[in-house]
């Protein structure tokens, strides 16, 4: 019996500090807890005990920041799946998520995806695309990645998930200018007349009469 009490008392929690209590685990791994003020408690476990309370106190701060520690445990491939589907497809047009999906599957999965969203640093948002941009993708491809990673973090800080967004923290990439080429009028006549035995020579001459965008003609009932 009086084995059993001296082994409890070694076990069970000692203050330090005031920032919590340490507990050696039944495995010898240390742990840490401590309680906020306003009754949160909060646990770290580590091979140490300077790891457990490392690890408990990145939590309480996480916690002051307004950061569900959980929430930013999770993923970054987890949260774009989440974002996706439950805040992008209820409001958006079929288009827009299709084209966030496309983009966060091919681009921003193979590169963050195993992240954790709460570590995730402009760095990695930096490192990514300079990845692209040497991969040979656009610079507008680029920042359709960066715009789209943008958006989705801006709600994971809204809603607790991360600190601050740190994609709003990175460098848009150097936008490219392209010159541009018209139809001459003779051009034009030329090519209305080359396409006017196409299924779609309605299309042809509409676009090069009004100049209308692809989406714009495609539109046209």
């Amino acid at each position: 019996m009086r084995e059993q009490a001296k082994a409890y008392k070694e076990r069970r929690p000692k203050r330090a500090n005031g920032e919590g209590g340490a507990r050696q685990r039944a495995n010898g791994s240390g742990e840490w807890r401590t309680t906020l003020d306003d009754g949160r408690r909060f646990s770290g476990y580590g091979k140490t005990q300077a790891e457990a309370k490392r690890s408990c106190l990145d939590k309480v701060a996480l916690a002051e920041k307004g950061v569900e520690p959980k929430a930013a445990r999770q993923t970054v491939s987890a949260y774009l799946a989440w974002w996706l589907e439950d805040v992008v497809k209820p409001k958006a047009a079929a288009k827009t998520h299709r084209a966030y999906a496309d983009l966060i599957r091919l681009h921003v999965l193979p590169a963050l995806g195993k992240v954790e969203v709460g570590k995730l640093t402009a760095q990695n948002v930096t490192s990514l695309m300079r990845g692209l941009e040497r991969k040979g993708l656009s610079s507008r491809t680029v920042a359709h990645v960066r715009g789209t990673l943008r958006t989705a973090l801006n709600h994971a800080d809204r809603i607790g998930v991360v600190a601050r967004n740190v994609a709003m923290l990175t460098d848009p990439p150097r936008q490219e200018r392209t010159e541009r080429h018209p139809f001459s009028t003779e051009e034009a006549r030329a090519f209305i007349a080359a396409a006017d035995a196409d299924r779609l020579a309605a299309l042809w001459r509409l676009a090069v009469t009004l100049g209308l965008r692809r989406g714009e003609l495609l539109g046209l009932r």
